[in-house]
C-alpha cells in the first residue's frame, strides 16, 4: 500500500513514449530510482506500433506500488509529441510535473533537485536543467543554457529565446498551474513542443529559472522522431515560424521581427557575401548591439548579430552558450 510521504508535494512525472519499445523499462526504472518519493507515473502512448504498451503494461502491474498512482493513457490514433503531452498532462493530480521522453532517462536525484528549488524559490513556476547526451557517438558532456540565464528579467529571457532555442525540452519542470494557464502545448505544431511553450511562458512574462545541475540523459539514437522524421520536424518548424514566432515577434519585439525577415531574405543570396553584409547593415539588431557595445554592454540578443545569415532556412538560430549578458 502507497504511503503519501508528510509535507512533499505530489509531483506528476508524465513518460511521453511512441515505439519506445527499445528503452522504456530503461526510462520508467529511472522514474521508480528516484530519491524523491511521492510521484505519480504518468505513461502516455502515442499509438505505437510495436510493443510499448504491453511491456508498459507489465512494468506498471509490477510496480505500482511504489508510486502514488501508476497509469498508462493510450492514442486510438498518431497525433504528434504536442498533442501526446497534453494527454498526458489533462491526467495530472500533482503540483508539479515532469515530462520525459520514453527514451531518455532520469537521474536519480532528479525531482528532489527540482522540489529542493521550488521549495526555496516559492514564486518560480519553471525550471530546467543541464541534460547529458548519451548513445550513439556522442560524448557525455554537459549541455547547460547560458552561463547568467538567472541574471536575466523575464523580458531579457523571452529576448534571448526569440533569438534561437537554447533551453532543452528533456529538462523542463513546470508547474501544473502555469502550464494549464497557457494552454498547455500548442497542437498547430505537433512535432516541436518545446520551443513554442517556451516563448508562450515568457511571452506571459514568466521567468525561467535554470538549475546549473545535470539531471536529466538524453539518449541520441537514429530511432528518434527527431532524427528518423527529420523532414516533417522541419516543416512543422516553419509553420511556427511564420504562424506564431513572426506575428508575435512583430507585435512585442519589433527589432527582432525585422532582423528575422532579413534572415529570411539572405537565404536568396546564400552565395553572394556582399549582398549579405548589406542586409546586415539593415538590420536593426545590427545597430543595437553596437550601441550595446558602447556602453560597455551586451544586448541580450547578440549571439543573432554574431551568427548573422548563418542558418540559410527560416528557423531560429541556435546560439553560442558562451556568450556573456549584461
Amino acid at each position: 500500500m502507497y504511503e503519501i510521504p508528510e509535507h512533499m508535494p505530489l509531483v506528476s512525472v508524465v513518460v511521453v513514449a511512441y515505439n519506445s519499445s527499445k528503452f522504456i523499462i530503461e526510462t520508467l526504472e529511472s522514474v521508480r530510482a528516484q530519491t524523491y518519493k511521492n510521484i505519480e507515473l504518468i505513461i502516455t502512448d502515442d499509438h505505437s506500433t510495436d510493443n510499448t504498451v504491453s511491456l508498459s503494461e507489465e512494468w506498471i502491474a509490477s510496480n505500482a506500488s511504489c508510486f502514488h498512482r501508476a497509469l498508462l493513457v493510450c492514442a486510438e490514433k498518431n497525433s504528434g509529441i504536442a498533442q501526446n503531452c497534453n494527454r498526458g498532462f489533462h491526467e495530472v493530480q500533482g503540483e508539479w510535473v515532469k515530462f520525459i521522453a520514453g527514451d531518455d532517462l532520469l537521474e536519480c536525484n532528479c525531482i528532489e533537485e527540482f522540489m529542493a528549488a521550488a521549495n526555496e524559490e516559492q514564486g518560480s513556476q519553471f525550471f530546467t536543467a543541464g541534460i547529458v547526451p548519451f548513445g550513439e557517438t556522442t560524448d557525455s558532456s554537459v549541455s547547460y543554457p547560458y552561463r547568467k540565464y538567472n541574471e536575466l528579467t523575464a523580458r531579457q529571457q523571452n529576448r534571448v529565446l526569440y533569438g534561437g532555442l537554447d533551453i532543452p525540452g528533456p529538462s523542463f519542470f513546470i508547474k501544473k498551474s502555469l502550464l494549464k494557464q497557457v494552454g498547455g502545448f500548442n497542437e498547430r505544431f505537433p512535432l516541436i513542443e518545446d520551443y513554442p511553450l517556451l516563448l508562450k511562458i515568457t511571452d506571459d512574462g514568466v521567468r525561467i529559472r535554470v538549475l546549473y545541475k545535470p539531471l536529466v540523459k538524453y539518449r541520441v539514437h537514429a530511432e528518434s522522431i527527431t532524427v528518423k522524421n527529420a523532414s516533417p520536424v522541419f516543416r512543422c518548424y516553419l509553420d511556427f515560424m511564420e504562424q506564431y514566432f513572426f506575428p508575435t515577434a512583430k507585435k512585442n519585439n519589433v527589432s527582432l521581427y525585422y532582423h528575422y525577415l532579413l534572415v529570411k531574405a539572405s537565404g536568396i543570396y546564400s552565395d553572394k557575401n556582399h549582398a549579405k553584409k548589406i542586409l546586415m547593415l539593415l538590420s536593426p539588431v545590427f545597430w543595437m548591439y553596437l550601441v550595446y557595445r558602447i556602453a560597455g554592454k551586451q544586448y541580450a540578443p547578440f549571439f543573432v548579430v554574431k551568427n548573422f545569415f548563418v542558418n540559410k532556412k527560416s528557423l531560429p538560430l541556435y546560439v553560442n552558450r558562451d556568450v556573456a549578458f549584461f
